[in-house]
């Protein structure tokens, strides 16, 4: 096996005691499938009413009949629905998903889809999803293979080998405020999980002085404040003063507006009236001239996406 291959596998699968799940993005997930040769399976799972998340994370994903089978016909990513920033969300709509808290998708390495299915699985019918998608994948296998010849594997790009070594090294020394900012840009550059980039974006702000940051630093908490749960936003919020020794009053109006909007169009899209009210709450107490008029804004959009 190509030793470059070789590390990517090593450094960007999950450790645990069960699947071997990829957390990185799905570009990355295709890449890898492409290398292996394997198809994918995708689970699927959402932040809250996770319960049915925690008995297939625990009574199936570990079993180990299961984790034999998956880590040796499958890659296995796990995605988070409510990721903004990945696929989830559009996959939601492309494949028509129901609300159910559990989705497995599973994929040729090229990224079609073979079979979905939903909702908590026994580990012997989660098997038995695997083995009928395992089944269509090497049916369509079989015929690529009288008409198609092997494509070049393609290397992956410089940036992601510094990536997953800047992992490593995250995991294993100490960090100073300039790697902690590399480290989350390139983080939410190629998509991974943004629980995992705010991590760091929240570690580097846990030692910064609002009142005497840099310029540089300013903009680092303006480019990550784009999510109304992030510790950047609440300080655009909150620090809006500071803030203005490197942007306008009306940028950072606008910039708020723009994360809010971002949360109720994904509240939207879910169809979840809580995370709606939850965007709404943060208008209260937000520098914003206009209070009602954008909550009537927002409360328009949010509609506007049931009834088409």
């Amino acid at each position: 096996m190509c030793s470059l291959h070789s590390n990517v596998i090593a450094q960007v699968t999950e450790e645990q005691n069960g699947i071997d799940f990829f957390v990185g993005p799905w570009d990355m997930v295709l890449e890898w499938a492409s290398f292996a040769k394997r198809p994918i399976m995708v689970y699927l799972h959402k932040t809250y009413d996770a319960q049915d998340c925690r008995f297939m994370e625990q009574e199936v994903f570990a079993k180990d009949e299961v984790v034999a089978f998956q880590n040796k016909h499958f890659i296995n990513a796990k995605i988070n629905l409510h990721d903004a920033s990945g696929v989830g969300i559009d996959w939601k709509m492309q494949y028509q998903l129901n609300n159910n808290c559990v989705q497995l998708l599973y994929f040729t390495e090229n990224g079609q889809l073979l079979l979905k299915k939903s909702g908590r699985q026994m580990s012997q019918n989660f098997l038995t999803h695997s083995r009928e998608a395992l089944r269509k994948y090497e049916r369509k296998q079989m015929a690529i293979k009288t008409v198609a010849q092997e494509k070049p594997i393609k290397k992956l790009p410089n940036e992601v080998q510094i990536l997953l070594q800047m992992r490593k090294q995250y995991n294993t020394q100490a960090h100073t405020a300039d790697f902690l900012k590399a480290y989350a840009t390139l983080l939410r550059k190629y998509n991974y999980n943004h629980y995992e980039y705010e991590r760091v974006v929240d570690e580097f702000l846990s030692d910064v002085n609002i009142n005497k940051a840099s310029i540089d630093d300013l903009q680092f908490i303006w480019d990550f404040a784009d999510d109304i749960y992030s510790k950047a936003f609440k300080i655009v919020v909150n620090e809006s003063k500071a803030m203005r020794r490197g942007y306008t009053k009306e940028a950072i109006e606008q910039k708020i507006k723009q994360t809010i909007k971002g949360a109720v169009k994904a509240a939207a899209i879910q169809q979840n009236y809580s995370m709606y009210k939850r965007a709404i709450l943060e208008i209260e107490f937000a520098p914003i001239s206009d209070k009602k008029e954008f909550e009537a804004e927002l409360l328009e959009i949010y509609e506007g996406y049931h009834k088409h």
